[in-house]
């Protein structure tokens, strides 16, 4: 039954159901305040006779996390990386609560507890995909009468991003490593890397076929986004692509895993002496060359397949000194 209080010049409704946290909302109007009580309580217990539903005083984040673990992850692109995610987040002692009984105060200690050994990017990573579960479980199992703490809680603010720049030097003993490798293709996956500012799954992702040598573009499939989208290739990305096409039968242009080229990126890197350069700092380089090169915001958008100005600009490190050359 819902009671309805009033607060000074106000009506406070609340309404209890059985193994569901009570549900409280202020109103101006005393009718206001009888409508939602209503409406409320009957949605509860209709959803409450569900068979299916879940129920926040039985119900754990790990049983959460595992179910969407076993019925949504799998459908994702990034599954596997999200599988092993999740694998994690279902050891911390969060997870060991019951959905009743997690508070904000339980997820700002999960969120301050990851941001002492992991990155502020990734605990955002985390708590939104914590969110995302909890939101799915009200949609589509059944989970009511318990409000989502993840969505309450206030994330760190996201790192400005890497404003990694390849130097001229850097550059030069790059090659002379990439060079040096056993592997022939890994010379020629970072040429194309520089020349495209292509992804480093992308790239190895590109069959035989996605090349048109006469219109010089390459199609990429599925891109992070979702979408596909054709990349035009320099002279030196062309060149690269049929070097790399020649050195094997495989259907790719580039026979190379995404684990066989971090692999060899780490012994680049220590033969070069070159510290703190991720292979997708390659990315941000060429994009940020397009545009010392006078190219437009729409033109390098179409090549690095940014779909927003914002995103591409945080990819986009114009040097200084090339500026004050122009002034």
């Amino acid at each position: 039954m819902p009671t309805i209080r009033k607060r000074k010049d106000r009506w406070q409704a609340q309404v209890r159901v059985k193994d569901k946290p009570a549900l409280t909302k202020t109103f101006g109007r005393y009718q206001d305040a009888v409508s939602w009580a209503a409406q409320t309580e009957k949605e509860l217990r209709g959803r409450q006779i569900n068979t299916g539903s879940l129920s926040p005083s039985r119900t754990t984040l790990a049983d959460l996390i595992e179910r969407y673990k076993r019925e949504i992850t799998p459908a994702k692109r990034s599954s596997a990386i999200e599988e092993l995610r999740l694998g994690k987040m279902a050891l911390d002692r969060i997870a060991t609560k019951t959905l009743g009984s997690i508070t904000t105060a339980d997820v700002a200690n999960y969120r301050d507890r990851r941001l002492a050994l992991v990155s502020v990017d990734t605990v955002r990573r985390d708590l939104g995909t914590l969110q995302h579960v909890w939101d799915v479980a009200e949609r589509s199992w059944g989970l009511v009468g318990a409000e989502n703490p993840f969505r309450l809680v206030l994330k760190p603010r996201p790192s400005p991003g890497r404003t990694r720049r390849l130097s001229e030097d850097e550059e030069r003993r790059l090659e002379v490593s990439c060079n040096a490798c056993r592997n022939k293709v890994i010379p020629l996956v970072v040429t194309f890397a520089l020349e495209t500012a292509m992804r480093q799954g992308e790239i190895v992702g590109l069959f035989k076929s996605d090349i048109d040598y006469e219109k010089r573009l390459a199609l990429v499939r599925i891109s992070k986004n979702g979408r596909s989208r054709l990349v035009p290739l320099s002279e030196r990305a062309l060149t690269a692509a049929r070097r790399a096409s020649d050195l094997s039968d495989d259907t790719r242009v580039f026979a190379i895993t995404t684990t066989g080229v971090k692999m060899a990126w780490k012994r680049i890197l220590r033969r070069s002496e070159i510290e703190d350069l991720h292979f997708h700092d390659l990315r941000h380089e060429a994009i940020s060359r397009l545009f010392e090169r006078g190219f437009s915001l729409p033109e390098v958008a179409l090549v690095s397949g940014h779909r927003t100005p914002a995103m591409l600009m945080r990819y986009t490190h114009i040097e200084a000194g090339r500026i004050a050359m122009k002034l």
